[in-house]
């Protein structure tokens, strides 16, 4: 009888720590990631995603005011068709679940020295983004890819943009949303 009992507990343990996460708790991994977007012609967008509380921001760090333009009826007809092509971003929070937040975790590790390094080439247009990331030792990394961010940094940006396409409710931030994914 005993030996079915530990059986029991063993199995238990087995079972209770099958899933936790690979991660130490004394291994450095990150807390924190911010993701700017600046698309061409549109609203600036910002991702923050806080992977010790499990959420995700999704906001504009412009005050999203366009002046109009003069008083010619060309120009304000063109004014009313950028801002209906152009909505504003409303501030977003959304839960992220434990699967969620280890598959960050887990593309972030796969990220080498290289990854890090800023692009030097002339500005183009396009969607220029840049990526903060903050470690539990205290250390912030910054990556400044512009326009031509390397497979890992898009795979990681893809993902956070997913996770916002599957849970968004907002109708204008859905446009918004589909303008940022539709970037290579």
């Amino acid at each position: 009888m005993k030996t079915v009992i530990n059986l029991l507990f063993f199995l238990l343990f087995m079972i209770s720590c099958n899933g936790k996460s690979d991660i130490k708790d004394n291994e450095t991994k990150p807390i924190f990631i911010r993701i700017g977007f600046e698309p061409t012609n549109r609203n600036p967008a910002e991702i923050a995603v806080n992977l010790n509380n499990k959420y995700l921001l999704f906001y504009s760090p412009d005050s999203q005011e366009i002046p109009p333009p003069k008083n010619t009826i060309n120009n304000r007809l063109t004014y009313e068709t950028f801002l209906k092509e152009t909505p504003k971003i409303n501030p977003l929070y959304l839960k992220l679940n434990e699967i969620e937040i280890k598959n960050l975790v887990n593309i972030i590790r796969d990220f080498k020295e290289e990854d890090f390094k800023s692009i030097e080439s002339p500005p183009e247009d396009g969607l220029w983004t840049n990526f903060l990331i903050v470690y539990s030792d205290g250390v912030v990394k910054e990556m400044h890819p512009r326009n031509a961010p390397n497979s890992k940094q898009k795979i990681l940006y893809k993902q956070i943009l997913k996770f916002l396409i599957e849970k968004n409710t907002d109708k204008y931030n859905t446009e918004n949303i589909k303008i940022l994914n539709s970037y290579n």
